[in-house]
Parts: C-alpha cells; sequence; structure tokens
C-alpha cells in the first residue's frame, strides 16, 4: 500500500529526468577519416636497413602534394597483427613440410604477448585455421594441421578473407605472409579486388613463392610482385627448400625495422578514389618501400 501511494511521486521524478536528459547538448564523436598511416622500411645502397631515423628524415607526398607529418613512430614499438595465409594446392606437396616447419619457427620467434596471428590455408578454397591469438602454441597446431589437399588456388580469396574480414577491424601495424605460386586459379575475387582489400586494411603483403628453383610459369610471379610492391612488402623467390628459413628471418627483421608514418591528408574530398603515395627519404643514398597509395573516404 506504500508502495502504491509513492508510485505517482516516482513517475514524475522519471518524467522530470528524461526531460532534462531531451534537454542537453548532444554530442558525437567523429573519426578523422584524413589520417593516413603509412608503414615503410629503409635501406641503404647495400640493401642494409637503416634504424634509429626520426620524423624529420623523411618527406611525404600525396598525389604529388607535400603533406605534414603529424605522427611517427618505430614500428618495434607497436603491436604486430599477422595473417599467415598458407597455399595447400596439390601443387606444394614437395614443399609444404619445409613451409611449415620454417614458418612455426618464424611465429614462434616473432610473435610477443601484446601481438596477434592468424593462419589461412586455401586451396580451391580458402579457410581459418586459427583466427587471431597471442598463444603460440595454438598457432603452431594449426599449422601443423596444415596439409596438402587438391586442385585449385584461391589465392585471391584468401587476401580478402583476410584483409576485409579480419585485418581491417583491428588497428596498429598489419601485415600478411603469403606463401604461394601466385598462381590463382578459381578465385571468385579478382586480382584488384585482393589490393582493394588490402590497401584498405592498410596490410602489408610479403610473397614468397613456394616453387624451387625459378620453375614457375605464367602470370604468378608478377601476381606475387604486383600483390607486395603495391602494398609495400617484399616478394621472394626460393632455388631450395631450405631457403625459407633466411626468408623468414629477413620478413622478421624487416618487421623489426619499419618506421609508422601518419599524415592528415590535405585532400578533403569524399570521392573514394585512388591516391597516390610517396615516401622519401631526406638523404638521397637511402631507399624507402612503402605501399604505393590508398583509397580516400566516401564519406
Amino acid at each position: 500500500m506504500r508502495i502504491m501511494k509513492q508510485f505517482p511521486v516516482v513517475l514524475l521524478l522519471c518524467v522530470i529526468c528524461l526531460t532534462a536528459l531531451a534537454q542537453e547538448p548532444q554530442f558525437t564523436i567523429r573519426v578523422d577519416s584524413n589520417l593516413v598511416n603509412v608503414l615503410c622500411t629503409v635501406t641503404d645502397r647495400r640493401g642494409r636497413l637503416i634504424p634509429n631515423l626520426t620524423k624529420d628524415d623523411f618527406i611525404i607526398e600525396e598525389d604529388g602534394r607535400r603533406q605534414e607529418i603529424v605522427s611517427f613512430s618505430k614500428e618495434n614499438e607497436l603491436p604486430l597483427t599477422l595473417a599467415l595465409l598458407i597455399d595447400t594446392s596439390g601443387s606444394v606437396r614437395e614443399v609444404l613440410p619445409a613451409e611449415k616447419e620454417t614458418a612455426a619457427a618464424f611465429i614462434n620467434s616473432i610473435l610477443t604477448p601484446r601481438d596477434l596471428a592468424m593462419v589461412i590455408k586455401f586451396d580451391k578454397n580458402a579457410k581459418v585455421m586459427q583466427d587471431f591469438t597471442e598463444s603460440k602454441r595454438r598457432m603452431a597446431d594449426a599449422i601443423d594441421q596444415v596439409g596438402p589437399t587438391g586442385n585449385g588456388t584461391a589465392l585471391f580469396d584468401a587476401i580478402v578473407l583476410a584483409a576485409r574480414d579480419h585485418l581491417a577491424l583491428e588497428a596498429g601495424r598489419k601485415a600478411m605472409i603469403l606463401i604461394s605460386d601466385g598462381d590463382d586459379q578459381g578465385s571468385s575475387r579478382r586480382e584488384r579486388e585482393a589490393l582493394f582489400a588490402a590497401q584498405s586494411a592498410d596490410a602489408i603483403i610479403y610473397s614468397i613463392s613456394n616453387i624451387i628453383d625459378g620453375a614457375q610459369s605464367g602470370k604468378g610471379p608478377d601476381t606475387l610482385k604486383t600483390l607486395s610492391g603495391e602494398t609495400g612488402g617484399a616478394v621472394f623467390f626460393i632455388r631450395r627448400s631450405t631457403d625459407f628459413k633466411g626468408i623468414f628471418d629477413l620478413i622478421a627483421s624487416e618487421l623489426r625495422g619499419q618506421y609508422s608514418v601518419a599524415y592528415k591528408s590535405t585532400n578533403t574530398s569524399r570521392d573514394g578514389k585512388f591516391r597516390n603515395i610517396k615516401v622519401l627519404a631526406k638523404e638521397p643514398s637511402l631507399t624507402v618501400r612503402a605501399r604505393k597509395g590508398y583509397f580516400g573516404p566516401t564519406q
């Protein structure tokens, strides 16, 4: 009975509170879509990685216009999000054991408790074997379960799956390690769609050809060069199965020695068009490798 008598008072207080809240100004948090992050690798004339550079050592241009660097860091200071993409079509049966062994060793050496990694295998279909995890054991188990299968090489589908559905949802530095002959067979996606997905996710692609002794034919080598070159990565070609370890060591060194450069684009258009990026070192003897560009915002 006491509760029933107090109910009108409580109801009145609720109405007053809701009215007051409705009169409060509404705030919207907006993400600055003009901020562009670029990962860079710097080498000298002998191809040696150059550490200890600063923000003032770089020049960055977008579509030929100089941009102001607003953020800079060394990549070994930032967490890593890594996608390992393994071709399991029948043609790689000979080298797959060496791939798996060195890939597991690479993950074990590069992954720290603050990093994330995942495994995708692809033949005629692309399949996630292990979603993002910080566990080296889970990664090793997933790599161990990868085995040679049948026909088909859904390379572009695998890149889109990794980039659009996984890496794009993560922050920080992102990279794919793509182990394949580069000869796509059976993807529902095309090369330009794979590149768009990788560039939109700000992901670098490191490609490792798994065809021994240059016996590769067709468009495979050019595909790997395009995927890596356009995203700021590198492509490696093996001559023997023992080359995998050295290649993974080189990739690990690059991932530990990169720089992250961010600028606020002076182009405020929302046209979704591709914009060319050029990153230079002020020291002419140094070479900077970075992604070639990105797609502008649409809203």
